[in-house]
């Protein structure tokens, strides 16, 4: 169950403030902020969660800023100096991350062996 509330449209050059209210815990998931201009597709923002380093489209990352909130189970959008091409339909979405292991390999006896992992957010499935 996810609730969108917003600041109300703004002028260009002024913020954007967009709070999406969870059911999950954002200890267990991220949550992902996407938009949709009109007539346009689905462009991916970025998303965050408890614990992690929240991650944005490159192109983005000096526009929008994403925030959480655990005690009230909120997760905010917050876009600075927003201009008319900002106009999209606002979506925030659970995103579930799993962790990625990458480098483990069979080596011949005696060589050195190499295994690398790497994980953002981390969600458990019991």
């Amino acid at each position: 169950n996810i609730q969108l509330k917003h600041s109300g449209p703004p002028l260009p050059g002024q913020s954007l403030t967009i709070t999406c209210q969870v059911s999950y815990s954002l200890s267990s998931y991220a949550t992902s902020w996407i938009r949709q201009p009109a007539g346009k597709g689905l462009e991916w923002i970025g998303y965050h969660c408890a614990g992690c380093t929240p991650y944005y489209k490159a192109s983005l990352k000096n526009k929008f800023s994403i925030s959480l909130d655990s005690s009230s189970n909120t997760v905010t959008l917050n876009g600075v100096n927003v201009q008319p091409e900002d106009t999209a339909v606002y979506y925030c979405a659970r995103y579930t991350i799993t962790q990625s292991i990458s480098g483990a390999e069979q080596k011949p006896l005696g060589a050195s062996t190499h295994h690398h992992q790497r994980g953002r957010c981390h969600t458990r499935n019991d």
